[in-house]
């Protein structure tokens, strides 16, 4: 009789998880500053982050302008800025790794 066994590991990659507990603070005429964690990377380091922006001028989100202009995968904050005074916006942030873009955030 002759016995034989194995084992592995497997790990699944995917894009990133939602970022979490997403806030705004210090809203100006023309800017704000969010802050957010971060969200599950899925066994992929998150390379940047990404807001978007959403009006009621329009229902899709869009690519805000950021300071700093590009936000890094381990940053937890930044401030969305050129933004119209007096109009109503909604926030998301998007983290993005590797193998591609991941949920937004609530």
């Amino acid at each position: 009789v002759d016995n034989s066994s194995a084992s592995a590991d497997l790990v699944v990659r995917g894009p990133p998880g939602p970022p979490g507990g997403l806030r705004i603070e210090d809203i100006r005429a023309t800017s704000v500053a969010l802050t957010w964690s971060r969200g599950s990377d899925n066994h992929s380091p998150i390379s940047k982050y990404t807001i978007q922006t959403k009006t009621i001028l329009s229902d899709d989100w869009k690519d805000a302008k950021t300071d700093p202009p590009i936000i890094e995968g381990n940053m937890e904050a930044a401030r969305a800025v050129d933004l119209i005074p007096w109009m109503e916006y909604e926030f998301r942030v998007v983290a993005t790794n590797t193998l591609g873009i991941g949920e937004p955030s609530i």
